[in-house]
């Protein structure tokens, strides 16, 4: 289960990588993406 889990944000982070500049971060590993809203969640989700 976590390694799937682990493999699902990898994933996320490469498709998403650099793509939205309205969230915090730059979505590397030592910078990532910050969602701290549900807002946040739904503009990914709509945006993958």
């Amino acid at each position: 289960m976590r390694k799937t889990v682990l493999m699902t944000i990898a994933l996320l982070c490469a498709v998403v990588q650099g793509a939205w500049a309205e969230f915090s971060g730059d979505g590397s590993a030592k910078n990532p993406y910050i969602l701290t809203s549900s807002d946040d969640w739904d503009q990914l989700a709509a945006r993958s």
